[in-house]
């Protein structure tokens, strides 16, 4: 039962950063023509650190360890549930808390545009970067 709240879980938020991998392909499409607007120029360094964290932290870490870990752990073990049932549910209630910090670190100031790897040059570039943006994409993360 709750491999199958991960494993929807998983595939919502697959979509949301399918949507995100989309909307990237479209604005790499061709050389003159934008939908980004150039006004908000971090707004391609934020897609880009969305879609990474969607679909490596919220899509294949709970589809593969909670969806599929809950099924098949259960089997190999020969137990009836997982042992501690509670716990994996307040990681279900967890998840879900984390994907709406990661959103709100789009909409608070300029937004978190530091790649999916919070690596240089992107993460130290002060003038384009919020600390209450890149907080929220870390707390988002925890």
């Amino acid at each position: 039962a709750l491999g199958n709240y991960y494993l929807f879980s998983a595939f919502i938020f697959g979509i949301s950063g399918t949507l995100i991998s989309v909307l990237i392909r479209i604005e790499l499409y061709s050389s003159g023509n934008r939908i980004i607007s150039p006004e908000n120029q971090n707004f391609y360094n934020i897609s880009i650190t969305l879609h990474g964290f969607l679909m490596i932290f919220f899509l294949v870490m709970p589809g593969l360890f909670g969806g599929f870990g809950n099924y098949f752990v259960v089997i190999f073990q020969g137990s009836p549930e997982v042992v501690y049932p509670r716990v994996n549910n307040f990681s279900i209630f967890i998840l879900s808390l984390s994907y709406l910090f990661l959103m709100l670190s789009l909409i608070s100031e300029f937004g978190g545009g530091t790649g999916w790897t919070l690596y240089p040059p992107l993460s130290t570039s002060f003038m384009s970067l919020s600390p209450s943006s890149t907080g929220n994409l870390i707390f988002g993360l925890l």
